[in-house]
């Protein structure tokens, strides 16, 4: 939903220059990157008066989340951040398909490499921590992939014998050719996954000695314990 006030100026000197680092290939800045530009340049002090200036010189200030590792192919809800975007660029979902009243709404083109979660941001914070609780709270799986998941639990605990045991995502040997992966063959890409699993085990090792972890700050979520008593995978077990 766009905001319900006027927009601000957004041909002013101050915007121009948000303009320039903005450029024609990213979407939105962060709202630190926005506050370098303008330090020294504008009077502010604290970011409620940087919000409050950057909204009377047409600029937005969005609320979305942090991609994993500083980059978009991982999604998740944890790790709020603010941007800002030009108002005139932004554009409603409520304000575009809120006279659909279709059950399922498909939106065509390109909605995982470097989008924000669910493709979108939020102008009000109620909201943006309204989808967060949604995905962490009310999205499950549906009974037949749990039931395959306890199928998997079952066999695994019998080929491991009790123990801890990792998994690793490999991507088809056509992900290579379309760059979709850090390497660039499939000898490195298997390279790259044995590795990350040999420190995933370093990693459940720790936790099991140490009998403790560290979660993302989310309200009302608390760590699976199976992890504390559960002896961690041996070598040789992935």
């Amino acid at each position: 939903m766009l905001p319900s006030y006027p927009p601000g100026k957004e041909d002013s000197y101050l915007s121009k220059m948000l303009f320039a680092v903005l450029g024609n290939k990213r979407t939105a800045l962060d709202l630190e990157e926005a506050k370098g530009v303008l330090t020294g340049r504008a009077e502010f002090s604290g970011d409620d008066q940087l919000e409050a200036m950057l909204q009377n010189n047409g600029w937005e200030v969005l609320h979305t989340f942090r991609g994993v590792g500083g980059i978009e192919m991982t999604k998740n809800v944890v790790a709020p951040l603010k941007q800002v975007a030009p108002r005139s660029r932004l554009r409603g979902m409520v304000e575009d398909y809120n006279n659909i009243t279709t059950d399922v709404l498909i939106l065509a083109g390109e909605t995982h490499v470097n989008r924000k979660p669910g493709g979108v941001r939020f102008v009000h914070s109620k909201q943006h921590a309204m989808f967060a609780s949604t995905v962490l709270h009310d999205m499950r799986p549906i009974n037949s992939v749990r039931r395959l998941a306890d199928k998997i639990y079952d066999r695994m605990e019998k080929i491991v014998e009790g123990r801890q045991w990792m998994g690793a995502h490999m991507r088809r040997g056509d992900f290579v050719d379309q760059h979709w992966v850090m390497e660039n063959s499939i000898e490195n890409h298997l390279g790259r996954i044995k590795q990350r699993l040999s420190n995933s085990r370093k990693v459940l090792h720790e936790i099991y000695d140490s009998k403790q972890i560290q979660i993302y700050e989310v309200p009302n979520v608390e760590p699976e314990q199976e992890v504390f008593h559960r002896p961690p995978p041996r070598e040789g077990d992935s």
